[in-house]
């Protein structure tokens, strides 16, 4: 299972990736490379956004989790 740090390294990968493709794209006038570029911005913006997610899904059952157990405690 990944982590935190795995998708948003992973999904700054793809960020910079991206831009150098786009840019690259552009100084060439390779509309095709440009586009590919474009794309693996979006792609490692979502990355991120899935990370922080995942992140705050996490945080959530850790917490219901909690109140869970300390419920248990008080009815025992």
């Amino acid at each position: 299972m990944s982590n935190k740090f795995t998708d948003n390294l992973k999904a700054k990968g793809n960020e910079v990736k991206g831009e150098a493709k786009e840019q690259y794209g552009k100084a060439t006038g390779d509309v095709e490379t440009q586009a590919s570029g474009t794309f693996d911005k979006l792609k490692g913006a979502a990355q991120e956004k899935m990370a922080e997610a995942k992140e705050v899904i996490s945080e959530k059952m850790d917490d219901l989790s909690q109140k869970f157990e300390d419920k248990k405690k008080e009815d025992k």
